[in-house]
């Protein structure tokens, strides 16, 4: 048995580095946090932010003024890298900067930023709680008797051995899978003229040999395009680039002035079919888009390039409501068959990184522009005899071309079904602790606080996932498409939620094994107070039901909602006392009230009490992470150039 309850976290990239920090934050009992990373150049950062994958050229499609790791202090990167970042190893270009709301940051200060805030929340942690880094391959997970076992092959000694590591939670942040692989690939996959991934060591390494004349291939027209077309300019390439990619789309920039702005449209009329077919699907969506562009256009001036993304974003509800009703194979079909254009379509790019590319383009064939979007679609790749460049062929009609170099840029494998990742083979395919998610085909199935689901589809009990792994879920559950399955604030939202799940788990193990509330019941409050109502066979009257609603006023400072949101935006434990307090207070009133309406004894009052509070727990933790509540810019400075606008746009 294990003395004190044990946290592991494997994988120390951006969504295990956060999710440590939030239960530094937030843990109050006895505790130790295990922080696991195979990969030093991968600590605090990962693929997007590391120090293998980022030079100080690539920066976040993102501004400043968005960034911050807190929802709730949205001026919290911003006050970091102005006030207390240290600068000594920045180059001249960001060394006396001046960060503003709309400013580009570059992605190697970002993940300055999340080290310095773990660093922090460490020092400042409940006296009870401990972190501990570890250098190692996690290589297993298994259950043993009432609690898991992690094995990892350590690093962080002279003799690599393999270390069994007991846990009672298990936080899997392992982030992507091995890039995308396309059979083409496999005749050159050996050679150093072809990069396979230039986010790893081996891959930048062989991107800083390409001369600055070669003829370069990427692959794959998405994000990571723009990072393989930033890292060649920006070690003098002036040769020819060709993006090709199947239907040559790419992503959109922003207008200078852009302002990210959350607008509700119609259902669209589509969806009251019966039956959601892929033609009526995609003939619905072709016919709902042209009318919504038209209308954004004509009537409420949105720049046309930014138009598609609004559209998609709009429709993240129906979205999640045609995953559910569709079969899966037809959700996998039209995820596979547009991935491209729906990608390009929600993302578009922040100048400071699309004029990049669209500075350089050739617009025809008489024009000087280094770089050229080729449509098509790639048959075979083969070796020139004579000197080892690489031959491609098209299907159709294309001519085949010859290139110095290529570089993939698909992206990363998303199917958990069919990985060479050891750890999620066991995981999935031998232990059957794990399932591939159902239906997308992305990621893995879980539970609304990111539990895996077993084969079966009951949860594999504290084991968590946070990240990419759980793109289809955020597709199926929240309607989320693109970048957005792993941006920033989505797996912002994630790392909050699991560590404050783990936290109620710590403090209340009872009742948490007691009681189970169904999925997404915690997103409105209406139908936690009736669940509660109905579940425990309460009998209420309507006006009766009012006297619950107020514990969960918004506009009631004294409410127990507000204290427990008061609790949760306070980070240091030191001053969340008074909140912990009010709590206390308002749950011994609630356990009163419930005793006297209900006649019941203390002990079942006790209990539904701490049901009731568990609801409104779990609703005000959903409240912070709303992006349509978005919180309050509390530093003058920045609060005054602040636009948050819920546009409406509902047309009859």
């Amino acid at each position: 048995m294990l003395n004190k309850k044990r946290i592991v976290i494997i994988g120390a990239g951006f969504s295990g580095t956060l999710t440590a920090i939030r239960l530094l934050h937030f843990c109050e009992s006895e505790v130790e946090i295990c922080l696991i990373e195979k990969d030093d150049a991968s600590n605090y950062g990962g693929i997007a932010f590391g120090q293998t994958s980022t030079t100080w050229a690539h920066l976040l499609n993102i501004q400043a003024g968005r960034i911050t790791l807190f929802r709730e202090r949205p001026e919290d990167f911003l006050t970091w890298v102005n006030e207390t970042a240290d600068r000594a190893t920045w180059p001249p270009k960001w060394k006396n900067h001046a960060f503003s709301l709309s400013c580009m940051v570059p992605r190697r200060i970002y993940s300055q930023y999340l080290a310095y805030r773990l660093g922090e929340a460490a020092r400042l942690a409940h006296a009870g709680v401990t972190f501990v880094e570890l250098k190692g391959e996690v290589l297993d997970a298994r259950r043993e008797n009432q609690h898991w076992r992690v094995t990892y092959l350590a690093s962080d000694c002279s003799d690599a051995k393999s270390v069994s590591l007991p846990a009672n939670y298990i936080v899997f942040a392992t982030g992507h899978l091995a890039p995308m692989t396309k059979p083409f690939y496999e005749t050159v996959r050996d050679s150093e003229r072809f990069i396979f991934n230039q986010y790893a060591r081996r891959g930048r390494e062989l991107l800083s040999t390409v001369k600055p004349d070669e003829k370069v291939m990427v692959v794959g027209s998405g994000l990571a395009s723009f990072d393989a077309v930033v890292s060649l300019v920006e070690q003098g390439h002036t040769g020819p680039v060709t993006i090709c990619s199947r239907a040559g789309h790419m992503h959109a920039s922003y207008p200078l002035d852009h302002q990210h702005d959350i607008i509700a449209v119609r259902r669209p009329p589509f969806m009251d079919a019966e039956n959601l077919c892929i033609d009526t699907v995609v003939d619905g969506v072709k016919g709902e888009f042209a009318y919504l562009r038209d209308l954004f256009a004509n009537q409420y001036g949105v720049p046309e390039q930014i138009i598609p993304e609004r559209i998609i974003k709009a429709w993240e509800p129906y979205v999640a409501e045609l995953v559910t009703r569709m079969e899966a194979n037809d959700v996998r079909c039209l995820l596979n068959k547009y991935k491209s254009l729906i990608v390009s379509s929600r993302t578009s790019t922040v100048p400071a990184i699309g004029n990049v590319i669209r500075t350089r383009l050739k617009t025809d064939s008489q024009s000087a522009g280094q770089v050229t979007i080729l449509a098509a679609q790639i048959q075979h790749i083969h070796r020139v005899n004579d000197d080892n460049r690489l031959c491609v062929t098209f299907n159709g009609n294309q001519d085949p071309q010859i290139f110095d170099r290529i570089i993939n840029c698909l992206g990363h494998a998303t199917d958990y079904g069919n990985t060479c990742n050891s750890l999620w083979t066991s995981m999935i395919q031998e232990q059957n602790l794990a399932t591939p998610h159902i239906k997308t085909g992305r990621g893995l199935e879980v539970t609304q606080h990111g539990e895996l689901l077993a084969l079966e589809g009951a949860p594999s009990t504290n084991l968590f996932c946070v990240g990419p792994m759980r793109q289809g879920d955020e597709i199926a559950r929240r309607g989320r498409l693109g970048a957005f399955v792993f941006s920033i604030g989505t797996l912002r939202n994630q790392c909050f939620d699991i560590a404050l799940e783990i936290r109620r788990r710590l403090n209340q193990p009872v009742l948490q094994q007691t009681i189970r509330t169904p999925d997404n019941l915690h997103t409105c409050w209406e139908s936690s107070v009736r669940w509660f109502i109905e579940t425990n066979e309460l009998n209420l009257q309507e006006d009766e039901l009012a006297q619950f609603r107020r514990y969960a006023s918004p506009n009631d400072g004294h409410s127990l909602f507000a204290a427990y949101q008061g609790f949760f935006r306070t980070q240091d434990h030191r001053l969340r006392q008074p909140f912990a307090e009010e709590i206390a207070r308002q749950k011994i009133s609630l356990a009163k009230e419930i005793t006297r309406r209900f006649s019941i004894e203390n002990t079942r009052a006790q209990f539904l009490c701490e049901v009731f509070s568990n609801l409104l727990e779990k609703h005000a933790v959903h409240s912070l992470c709303d992006i349509s509540k978005l919180a309050k810019w509390s530093v003058p400075q920045y609060a005054n150039h602040v636009r948050n606008v819920h546009a409406q746009f509902e047309p009859a």
